[in-house]
């Protein structure tokens, strides 16, 4: 029952184009059309988060090596782009929430967070041209035709009204766990800075560790409500229909993405 339920959400995440969501808190970095190879595009660049067609596309050991190096490249340069990102934003919500908010300083922190989104796609666009240069122009070829295929929102004849309730339950999680995914980020980045000292302080690791889980126990809470309400919204026969995907295209079904479900962490 709880792979059915993350096979579930794992679906509707990119059904519903929350895929933005995950921008600023994750790696999922918005900003063109992504066939699940590419960084960008929401799909992001860990590969749990995209539906690698390794198979598909006939990639070699080595092939399949080099995009795994170039993707953590990626993702190690925009690390701490990604945690001042999340931070700017969070700031910028704090001024706007003033009683009397201060207009240059609203102008001066959306520059710094317009400019952080610029170095991040700097980088995700350099991993794109050096992923797509490592296939060949036959793999290139079937990728591109791999865009146009109907996703499960198509497979699954969702209704109007059962994607706005999906999307809005996906937001609700968002909104819900917005803070707490802010100081998890800080927390594991602090976490980070502690086990680089020299001499690392063994109590206050500790402490932060304990932090950390419970920061992620609490959007799990939220992520779980969530997959219930999500799955609530489907009809049984949508429900088996969704089981049915996971046996074509690898986890989760042909174009399913797979990062913390509605993308709340």
């Amino acid at each position: 029952m709880k792979r059915k339920m993350l096979l579930l959400i794992l679906a509707l995440a990119l059904v519903l184009g929350v895929t933005q969501i995950a921008s600023a808190a994750g790696w999922g970095m918005a900003g063109g059309k992504s066939s699940g190879l590419w960084p960008g595009g929401g799909l992001a660049l860990k590969s749990e988060n995209c539906t690698f067609p390794a198979e598909k596309l006939n990639l070699s050991d080595e092939q399949v090596q080099k995009l795994k190096e170039l993707q953590q490249n990626a993702y190690e340069a925009s690390r701490d782009l990604r945690t001042k990102l999340q931070d700017a934003m969070f700031e910028l919500k704090q001024l706007r929430l003033d009683k009397n908010p201060d207009s240059a300083a609203i102008d001066a922190k959306t520059r710094e967070v317009k400019d952080l989104r610029a170095q991040i796609d700097q980088i995700t666009q350099q991993c794109r041209q050096d992923m797509q240069n490592v296939l060949t122009p036959e793999q290139q070829s079937q990728l591109e035709n791999m865009k146009g295929r109907g996703g499960p929102a198509e497979k699954l004849n969702l209704s109007d009204e059962q994607v706005q309730k999906l999307k809005e339950l996906q937001q609700n999680a968002y909104e819900a766990s917005r803070d707490l995914r802010t100081k998890l980020q800080d927390a594991m980045f602090e976490l980070k800075q502690l086990r680089l000292d020299k001499n690392p302080d063994s109590a206050a690791i500790d402490a932060k560790t304990r932090e950390v889980k419970d920061l992620r126990a609490q959007i799990d809470q939220i992520t779980q409500q969530c997959r219930q309400d999500m799955q609530n919204v489907l009809t049984p026969e949508q429900q088996s229909q969704l089981e049915n995907m996971k046996g074509r295209g690898g986890r989760g079904g042909p174009g399913m993405r797979g990062e913390a479900d509605v993308q709340p962490r």
